[in-house]
């Protein structure tokens, strides 16, 4: 290579540069961040929901039952309701005493001064056909949905 053509080449070149800086990130972050919330929210409004609760499931079914058979079967439900929520000695537990604990369970006064009075000693009486039995899944069912005494009457 000729002198002038090193010359030439020379000042063909340019100066080295560090590449441009990239475009902010932060639209695209809080955008992403944006969709992935309303995906969240879009997900949570749309989950399976749980069809009934066991009680209800233990109440519908003693609805249609014989009025002895459903009052077994809704004082095993009031029973194992009242294990699962740790009752002290809730299994040796009975007559006045259980029904003030069902009482202070569900905060009512149902229990011990309206037709839950069945669940203490009178149900193992042979007058349990005379119980409303309808009346009596209705108002349990409001307790264990979470409805106080006074929205009972």
């Amino acid at each position: 290579m000729s002198g002038a053509d090193k010359t030439a080449l020379l000042a063909s070149l340019r100066d080295i540069h560090e590449p441009a800086a990239p475009a902010p990130g932060w639209p695209w972050l809080i955008t992403s961040i944006l969709i992935g919330f309303v995906l969240l929210v879009l997900l949570w409004k749309n989950r399976p929901r749980k069809t009934a609760s066991i009680a209800t499931q233990q109440i519908q079914a003693a609805r249609t039952e014989h009025p002895s058979k459903a009052l077994v079967r809704l004082a095993r439900l009031l029973r194992a309701n009242a294990t699962s929520n740790a009752i002290s000695n809730a299994a040796q537990v009975h007559g006045n005493s259980w029904l003030q604990a069902l009482d202070a369970q569900f905060n009512t006064s149902f229990f011990t001064a309206d037709i839950g009075r069945v669940f203490g000693d009178d149900l193992y009486q042979k007058h349990t056909s005379d119980i409303d039995i309808a009346t009596l899944c209705d108002r349990l069912q409001l307790l264990f949905d979470g409805t106080r005494a006074k929205d009972l009457t």
